[in-house]
């Protein structure tokens, strides 16, 4: 009887080992910034003070890409998240040092291996705001879902090198 006890509570211990590394892997994914970043040619990269700038852009003229680094345990899964006023569209591509990188092999949803890096790219525009001529609004941070071992987890990653800020040079008001 002591034997089938013993046995028991390694066999309940290991279980809850297991779920605790499980859990402390799955809830926290790391993604730190990358090498590699980019800006469509309406965005002014010139001011280091002022960040990326656009002034007055058309509709789906201001782009970005940013790259991120996974460096946890295990490969991760991101995904893009639309539901930013600023963001017309967005996609992630895995960044490979063969390939050049382009928008148009983005998609919603990639896996990132162990130690890889993912593209952001996203489509900005001017949100449903009311702006005086000379203001503008600013993009400072990317969300993504990031999911580990099953979990997933919204992370919201600094812009860098430099926030992007659309500006406006005359009035522009939300309609309805």
């Amino acid at each position: 009887m002591v034997r089938r006890r013993t046995y028991a509570l390694t066999i309940t211990g290991a279980l809850a080992a297991l779920g605790g590394a499980w859990l402390a892997v799955g809830l926290s994914p790391q993604l730190e910034q990358g090498s590699v970043a980019w800006a469509s040619e309406v965005i002014d990269q010139s001011d280091v003070d002022l960040g990326w700038t656009a002034v007055d852009p058309a509709p789906g003229e201001a782009r970005i890409m940013v790259s991120y680094r996974s460096t946890g345990l295990v490969p991760v899964s991101v995904s893009t998240v639309l539901d930013q006023a600023m963001v017309l569209h967005s996609g992630v591509s895995v960044v490979d040092e063969r390939d050049v990188l382009r928008p148009e092999h983005a998609a919603p949803r990639v896996t990132v291996p162990r130690g890889g890096s993912v593209a952001v790219w996203q489509t900005l525009g001017f949100p449903c705001v009311d702006l005086t001529a000379g203001s503008g609004v600013v993009a400072d941070h990317v969300l993504v879902d990031v999911t580990t071992l099953g979990i997933t987890r919204r992370l919201e990653l600094p812009l860098l090198p430099s926030p992007v800020t659309l500006q406006t040079s005359t009035d522009r008001s939300c309609p309805g």
